[in-house]
């Protein structure tokens, strides 16, 4: 009996398996990539989702394991690539991940002022939550102030392309 390789199509389809989260999270964060670089923000932001979060947004207790394993996963191919992929990449592709897995999430930006040498300057980050879970980009987080929140909901046919 001899081997036959998966095609991209069939390790791209939505998943738990680690295997197929990891390739998906290799695409997806190169996308992710190639669209912060090339593409400015204005042009493909609208995409990101709703720019408001629906009150008491509940996470369902199923969705957890999943979260983790989607953050693991990017989490995983950031630390394979030597930690190339920028906050706001990362929230990209979890959140496209977490689309197609048909999971209510929420892409949050935020800005801080930072010390400098030759005066202040303003630092930015990006992160995802579901719920009230902080699945990539929780690091210092709570230092940051909310600048704008694109929510998706796929599950009522929300915004689920990013």
């Amino acid at each position: 009996m001899s081997y036959t390789p998966p095609g991209v199509a069939e390790l791209l389809r939505p998943g738990t398996g680690r295997k197929r989260l990891l390739v998906e999270a290799s695409v997806l964060l190169c996308l992710a990539a190639a669209l912060v670089r090339l593409v400015p923000f204005r042009r493909w932001s609208n995409r990101l989702g709703a720019p408001d979060v629906p009150a008491g947004e509940a996470l369902r207790t199923e969705h957890v394991e999943l979260l983790r394993e989607v953050a693991r996963a990017v989490d995983r191919v950031n630390g394979w690539s030597g930690g190339r992929f920028t906050c706001l990449m990362q929230a990209v592709a979890g959140k496209v991940m977490l689309n197609r897995r048909r999971i209510p999430n929420t892409l949050v930006l935020g800005v801080r002022t930072t010390a400098q040498a030759q005066g202040l300057g303003i630092a930015a980050h990006a992160w995802l939550n579901s719920g009230s879970v902080v699945v990539l980009g929780g690091e210092g987080h709570t230092e940051y102030t909310v600048v704008a929140r694109h929510h998706s909901d796929p599950r009522h046919g929300g915004d689920a392309a990013a």
